[in-house]
């Protein structure tokens, strides 16, 4: 990101791709940080033993893009 962010949203979980979306929606630019290398948060590194997405997988990035 070469340009200064409204909001910097540390997390990239659920919650915090939601609070992004968010922002985005309302017209914020938004830095999302995250120590992992993908969106998703815990929910991705160590999902639940036979869990299944209660929706698609895209779905659930919220249509953010790095």
């Amino acid at each position: 990101m070469t340009e200064p962010a409204d909001l910097v949203v540390v997390g990239a979980g659920p919650a915090g791709m939601a609070a992004a979306a968010t922002a985005l929606a309302g017209g914020l630019r938004v830095a999302l940080l995250d120590s992992g290398t993908a969106l998703g948060g815990q929910y991705w590194r160590h999902p639940p033993e036979h869990a299944r997405a209660a929706v698609p997988t895209d779905d659930l990035h919220h249509g953010l893009d790095r």
